[in-house]
């Protein structure tokens, strides 16, 4: 009987310290106040430290996807990997960047940008008729997004409209211009 109960008292020991240092693993060593000082109630912080938040200057990791309200992602880094960048030089708006300031390791948060604020609005006048010359000979389709220089050389991004016997209509908008952007943005990394 003596060895049943000194087995049950041990296993009962064992299960007791366990418990006790479960309950205080992690904890962050504290110095013993002043008890000369008027000491108030101290938050004892459980876990691993101090959480990291992001700030204006961090290099942080992101996982985003983006996408128009109807749901359909354009843009994304599922099966990439998280972007790396520095908050304020990401490839974001300035809208997303400056939400991203705040946010804490693993946060997720989702970013609704209107379009003043994304690609912009659409601009009518920027829908426009070129000599075929401008395409120097190459084949392009209606609706096809094409790569053309101007007189000096800069590089524009613009969406053919319709081809006619003399020239092409060129829409110079952004091709996400007039569209109201979400953002589904999880930080995965803050150095």
């Amino acid at each position: 009987m003596r060895n049943s109960t000194s087995g049950i008292r041990s296993q009962v020991l064992i299960g007791c310290l366990v418990l006790v240092f479960t309950a205080f693993a992690g904890c962050t060593p504290t110095t013993q106040p002043d008890k000369s000082k008027d000491v108030s109630a101290k938050k004892v912080s459980l876990g691993a430290g101090v959480s990291k938040v992001v700030k204006p200057d961090s290099l942080i990791e992101v996982n985003y996807a983006e996408m128009l309200v109807n749901g359909k992602v354009f843009m994304s880094t599922q099966g990439k990997g998280p972007l790396g960048c520095k908050v304020g030089e990401c490839r974001f708006p300035k809208v997303v960047e400056d939400s991203l300031v705040g946010m804490k390791l693993g946060e997720k948060k989702r970013i609704v940008v209107l379009p003043e604020q994304a690609y912009g609005l659409r601009n009518e006048a920027l829908v426009r008729a070129f000599p075929l010359t401008i395409l120097k000979g190459k084949a392009v389709n209606e609706g096809q997004l094409i790569t053309i220089s101007d007189n000096s050389g800069h590089t524009i991004h613009a969406m053919v409209k319709s081809v006619e016997k003399d020239k092409v209509i060129l829409d110079l908008n952004h091709p996400l211009a007039g569209q109201t952007i979400v953002y589904d943005i999880q930080i995965a990394g803050i150095k």
